[in-house]
């Protein structure tokens, strides 16, 4: 566990510094760039899979917002709340900040439609054809879209099989595969990852039964986060599948998807699902041209209605025509649209 207590900017009488002491009562807000460093530090323990259980403290009222959206960037759907954003510190440690950090939080609420649900429910049966002789398992959260649409709803829709493990365990999750009742399975890049490290800490004949019990899986799919290529490689040596790389974002749902028969390339998220528009664009919102890098725009049923109580930020986020301006620039290769 680590805590980080952000945001003061101490010690600003440099008099008072010299009478009394460090950290003698002269501190005030700070204005700094929480965002690209606090991004950068938490990624970079990330990437290196060291990134303890965590909980940021804010000082700044004007980055309640930046602190509660960093959270959900690495929450990795194994650890339960992971990272966390602490409760109302020093300057916000009163009724009137703790509001402002308690909105700011339930601001962040995306609006989606019974209409919205549907679609992207019935797309992804149809796409990734679901039927009620499937057998899954949830090993992701229930706040988030990955485990309560594509996986927990999805099999309600269809009348499938949806089966559920109390936390996080590789042993268990293999010894479910060994079964041979599950036939469909979601997870995020660093539980591959994991259940890969766990089967290579396995005899060779433990390996060889536990492989074996994945050959007769119909799908298995990753998302959340950037499949990395060596785990995409290695999960296809150990069972035979290569992963459903998908893209998604709260606004949209799925909206882009590999295809369920046919070739699925590393880094590429595949073609946009039925229903939904996609297109790059360049900084005039102007279409960009064949192997040009630029933002990804969607439109369709399957996006969301409004920030809840937002309607400025709404309105910043689709161009006049009802497109939604996702704010994420890519390569138009890697969409292979």
């Amino acid at each position: 566990m680590q805590q980080f207590h952000l945001g003061p900017l101490r010690n600003n009488n440099s008099r008072l510094l010299h009478l009394l002491g460090a950290d003698a009562g002269v501190d005030s807000i700070g204005d700094f760039n929480q965002a690209t460093t606090l991004s950068r530090f938490l990624n970079a323990l990330d990437k290196e899979n060291k990134l303890a259980k965590t909980i940021l403290y804010n000082i700044n009222p004007a980055d309640n917002e930046v602190f509660a959206t960093m959270c959900g960037n690495f929450n990795d759907g194994i650890t339960k709340g992971k990272i966390q954003y602490g409760s109302g510190w020093w300057f916000l440690d009163q009724k009137d900040g703790i509001e402002k950090q308690l909105n700011a939080l339930s601001n962040m609420g995306v609006v989606s439609t019974h209409t919205n649900l549907e679609l992207q429910i019935t797309t992804l049966v149809a796409a990734w054809e679901w039927s009620h002789t499937d057998h899954t398992f949830c090993v992701l959260p229930l706040h988030h879209v990955h485990g309560i649409v594509n996986v927990i709803s999805c099999a309600l829709w269809s009348g499938a099989t949806c089966q559920f493990i109390p936390e996080f365990s590789a042993q268990e999750i293999v010894g479910l595969f060994e079964k041979g009742e599950i036939n469909v399975f979601m997870a995020v890049p660093t539980i591959y990852f994991k259940l890969i490290a766990y089967w290579e800490s396995l005899p060779e004949e433990k390996q060889v039964m536990v492989a074996d019990s994945m050959k007769n899986f119909r799908l298995m799919v990753c998302g959340s986060a950037a499949l990395p290529v060596s785990v995409m490689e290695k999960w296809k040596i150990i069972s035979g599948h290569t992963l459903l790389e998908r893209y998604r974002m709260t606004e949209i749902s799925m909206a882009i998807s590999n295809p369920y028969h046919g070739e699925r390339r590393a880094g590429y998220v595949g073609l946009p699902l039925p229903g939904v528009e996609v297109k790059l664009v360049d900084e005039e919102l102007l279409t960009v041209k064949p192997g040009e890098p630029g933002e990804i725009l969607v439109r369709g049923e399957n996006v969301f209605t409004e920030y809840w109580n937002k309607p400025e930020a709404t309105a910043k986020e689709f161009t006049s025509d009802g497109w939604f301006k996702t704010g994420q620039c890519v390569d138009k290769n890697i969409l292979r649209c």
